[in-house]
């Protein structure tokens, strides 16, 4: 029942992103989330948008060890960008471990990748 612009305030009002200070509307602009978009209720987005909403909440934490499973699973390619992108800013201070299936990311960000199929092979970078 919250709205998203809401569920980002309970958290921060004010967000560092990338060596910024953002309000938590700006911080939601830099993610895709239009004015309007922030004032919707959470219940009435897409299940990518509410991933991407629950993917911003846990990047503005500024975790120091992140898990993800399939990062852009159901997120619209610009989105997909955005995130990759602020994940690689996250990188040089946060271990992550990223699943996925998207190789071109992960090659892109990863410093080791191990694939797994029939047998778990050590992949050159």
């Amino acid at each position: 029942q919250m709205k998203v612009i809401d569920v980002v305030q309970d958290m921060a009002e004010v967000i560092e992103c990338g060596g910024r200070q953002l309000t938590a509307s700006q911080f939601l602009q830099h993610f895709l989330f239009t004015p309007e978009q922030q004032y919707d209720y959470v219940y009435k987005l897409s299940g990518g948008e509410r991933r991407k909403l629950y993917l911003c909440t846990v990047l503005m934490r500024n975790p120091n060890f992140l898990v993800l499973d399939e990062p852009n699973t159901y997120i619209d390619q610009t989105s997909q960008e955005l995130m990759m992108s602020h994940i690689r800013q996250l990188s040089s201070s946060c271990a992550i471990i990223m699943v996925s299936h998207d190789t071109e990311h992960l090659r892109d960000m990863a410093s080791t990748i191990v694939e797994v199929n029939e047998r778990v092979t050590l992949l050159p970078h």
